[in-house]
């Protein structure tokens, strides 16, 4: 019994210090007062309002209405991290390619005489099963009912998608092209979107990381190239990227800032996944944090700050780790959970645009 409820008092105590990491400011905050004092209010600068374009239009380049078989769907360029499923997974241009570089190989692929064929079966009647094999990029339909049975949901090198009823959509649409190895990793699409920034003021963060561009990756978060934001919703900027702790590595997900409204209480952010969004969201999309706009001094750790994005299965049956996005950036006390960084080279041309910034 004494070992119980030292158990009981051990996880207590837990709870109860994770809230105080989570909720920073859960007591003390005050809301904003013109005539008390309280936080003061910041208006959108010209230059903030530039880089929201530039990120928005960036972003807006990952997806693209096409017309298949006669139905209009809305096609996103895929999630593709290296190794993701299993070690030898590869990706087109490692992951890192372009809205320019990657449509054309997406474009061939939908006017295939394979996509096609794929098409012409999920219209097919019955029941099936679609049978992704990711070690050799190919597709196979599964009718027959005892062999549908043999199957095991939740393999990560062959995900599946069941299918009761004839008809495609864009969950179908990206299975195939992430099958075939086409799509884009956090990084890469976070650094593209911050590349578009560089150019607007002149520069290729290319050049300014000497380094193609199939090797850019989360080490240009590193401690070296950007400085540690306080993760204040009054603090946030366009351009700020939020990092996400890993269980390997000290950060293993990133997102860009696209926009700060103080006024409606919403921080807007790009990412990419294919876990932390709605099926037919799967690859780049628009995530949302939600706060309360008299209380702008709170950190977005703090658990009356809602993040808007759900975890769910990538493929059938596949399990996943969070509840929601917040859940991931406070995650872990031990590992010190996500940050907010400023990339210095950027941030160092925006200054000398707007010293205000």
């Amino acid at each position: 019994m004494g070992k119980s409820l030292a158990l009981v008092f051990a996880a207590i105590t837990i709870l109860l210090s994770h809230s105080s990491v989570f909720c920073t400011g859960f007591v003390e905050d005050m809301p904003y007062d013109e005539f008390t004092g309280g936080a003061a209010q910041r208006i959108k600068t010209a230059e903030e309002l530039k880089l929201e374009r530039i990120i928005e239009q960036t972003y807006e380049l990952y997806m693209l209405e096409v017309i298949i078989n006669g139905q209009e769907l809305l096609v996103r360029i895929p999630f593709g991290m290296q190794g993701e499923r299993f070690p030898e997974q590869r990706f087109i241009l490692g992951g890192k390619g372009t809205p320019k570089e990657l449509w054309p190989i997406i474009m061939q692929e939908l006017n295939s005489a394979e996509f096609a064929e794929y098409i012409e079966m999920l219209l097919s009647p019955g029941k099936k099963l679609v049978f992704f094999d990711l070690p050799t990029r190919s597709i196979r339909f599964i009718t027959d009912s005892d062999e549908m049975g043999e199957i095991e949901l939740g393999d990560r090198m062959y995900p599946v998608e069941i299918k009761m009823t004839p008809g495609f959509n864009e969950v179908d649409v990206y299975n195939y092209l992430y099958t075939k190895g086409i799509g884009v990793d956090c990084s890469g699409f976070v650094f593209n979107i911050l590349r578009s920034i560089g150019f607007s003021y002149g520069i290729d963060l290319v050049d300014s990381f000497s380094t193609d561009p199939i090797y850019i990756g989360s080490w240009i978060f590193n401690d070296w190239n950007v400085q540690v934001i306080e993760d204040k919703i009054i603090n946030l900027r366009p351009g700020d990227v939020i990092q996400f702790h890993g269980w390997t590595q000290p950060y293993n997900h990133s997102a860009v800032i696209k926009g700060i409204d103080l006024e409606r209480g919403e921080i807007v952010y790009y990412q990419t996944s294919d876990w932390i969004a709605d099926r037919r969201e799967r690859g780049p999309h628009a995530s949302k944090i939600l706060f309360d706009p008299l209380y702008p001094e709170r950190r977005i750790t703090d658990l009356r700050v809602i993040w808007d994005k759900r975890f769910g299965e990538a493929f059938v049956g596949e399990p996943y780790i969070y509840a929601e996005s917040g859940d991931w950036y406070r995650y872990t006390v031990i590992r010190g959970g996500g940050r907010v960084v400023r990339l210095n080279v950027l941030a160092d041309l925006i200054l000398q645009a707007e010293p205000g910034f």
